[in-house]
């Protein structure tokens, strides 16, 4: 089965993965795979279901819960997706972007996780190498959040980008153009700037 077509959604904090697994059974939905977590790994559950292949993934190092619905045809994931959505509570990236984006900032807990959320997102691309579309709102919420004034907000951020520049290139520039600024999280960038010196 060739897999052209790709969604991701985060669950939200209250979604119970007993009610996404009563859905996913009173769909028809054939549970295709099941791994339990060890130290460092996820744990995951992955369904066939008419035309898509749903995977549903806890991350538990970035304290989300992600559900990817790869399938043939744009429809088939579509539909796959609104059976997620109405069995439990999302977040989409888009979501994410928003708090990042919004004025006046956001507080920290809500930045952090939205950094940790976009990272989680992104995991599997991350890990195939895979770029996705261009979207200019990630350079734009890097810009905000290097220059939030609570040094952990910018951690998450680095820890964040460190993770995605692979496949969103560029996302590094707006740290890195601030190595020499004072700051809260001045040792944080410059750390970080001369990584990304180091890395080819």
């Amino acid at each position: 089965m060739t897999h052209e077509h790709e969604r991701t959604v985060l669950l939200g904090k209250h979604a119970e993965r007993a009610v996404l697994e009563s859905a996913a059974a009173g769909h028809g939905w054939l549970r295709a795979a099941i791994s339990t977590a060890a130290f460092g790994e996820m744990e995951q559950v992955a369904w066939q279901a008419a035309g898509a292949f749903v995977l549903y993934s806890e991350v538990h190092l970035l304290g989300h819960r992600v559900v990817r619905v790869t399938g043939e045809s744009e429809a088939a994931v579509e539909e796959a997706l609104g059976v997620v959505r109405d069995a439990v509570p999302t977040v989409s990236p888009d979501d994410l972007l928003d708090v990042l984006l919004s004025m006046p900032p956001a507080e920290s807990t809500q930045m952090i996780r939205a950094l940790n959320g976009l990272r989680a997102a992104d995991i599997w691309n991350c890990a195939n190498g895979r770029r996705p579309a261009v979207d200019p709102r990630y350079a734009e919420a890097v810009e905000r959040a290097v220059r939030h004034p609570e040094r952990q907000v910018v951690r998450a951020l680095v820890d964040a980008v460190g993770d995605l520049m692979a496949i969103r290139p560029g996302l590094e520039v707006p740290i890195v153009a601030l190595r020499d600024a004072d700051g809260p999280a001045r040792d944080v960038i410059e750390d970080f700037a001369g990584f990304c010196d180091a890395t080819p």
